[in-house]
């Protein structure tokens, strides 16, 4: 898997975890119905690719990445303010976690590509 492959997949689920994070926050705000976010389904799929499949895939999902959600109605007293701003803490971590990681992988290959000037 080449770079622009790690791009491309890091790319997805940055959009994956933004999606998320906004149904979190209108929850929390308790606006329209309560849901979660899945996204299993797309990785399961993933999986069962081919690499030019899996690129193509990605490319799709990175387009418009809702369409390829399950959205799940859940119960508004099941859940509480504290779970879902845990839980929203967590998707921010990730998030974060990942963006640092895609930044590092762009500075080594504008070192790799331009020098270290």
């Amino acid at each position: 898997m080449d770079s622009i492959d790690v791009i491309e997949l890091a790319n997805m689920r940055l959009s994956m975890l933004k999606l998320e994070q906004s149904v979190l926050a209108k929850n929390i705000a308790g606006i329209g119905t309560p849901k979660e976010v899945n996204f299993s389904h797309v990785l399961a799929q993933l999986d069962n690719l081919s690499p030019e499949e899996k690129s193509n895939f990605v490319q799709q999902v990175n387009n418009d990445i809702e369409l390829f959600a399950e959205f799940k109605s859940i119960d508004a007293n099941e859940i509480s303010a504290d779970e879902l701003v845990a839980e929203s803490l967590i998707v921010s971590g990730k998030y974060k976690s990942l963006a640092e990681g895609l930044n590092r992988k762009l500075d080594l290959l504008k070192t790799a590509i331009v020098g270290n000037r």
